[in-house]
């Protein structure tokens, strides 16, 4: 199984982010991993392997737009909105948003 570990790079402010290939410095390779396309390790086994960050972002950026191209090449070519089942209602929507805003706003 592969792992992709990640690299840095320093921003404008001189801090590092990440970016595929080394790890920061004090991490082993391994400690810091990105997810590869289709990959089907649990953050479980990618724990045991000594990864104590695993970068998602990329991951389900990919699985939604892989959902966007499906369902639209499912209207595109048959007419039908099949690819949209299982989307998330509005109301499902609205609920994560006000959660998020709401722990994110500051409390005094």
């Amino acid at each position: 199984m592969q792992v992709r570990t990640v690299s840095t790079r320093g921003d404008s402010r001189g801090r590092s982010h990440s970016r595929g290939g080394r790890a920061e410095a004090g991490e082993s390779s391994l400690e810091r991993a990105g997810v590869p396309h289709g990959m089907s390790m649990t953050l479980a086994e990618i724990a045991a392997l000594g990864v104590r960050r695993a970068s998602v972002g990329g991951a389900l950026a990919r699985a939604v737009w892989g959902g966007f191209i499906r369902a639209a090449t499912e209207l595109a070519t048959n007419g039908k909105f099949d690819g949209c089942a299982g989307a998330a209602s509005h109301a499902e929507l609205q609920k994560l948003f006000a959660n998020l805003a709401e722990r994110s706003l500051p409390r005094h």
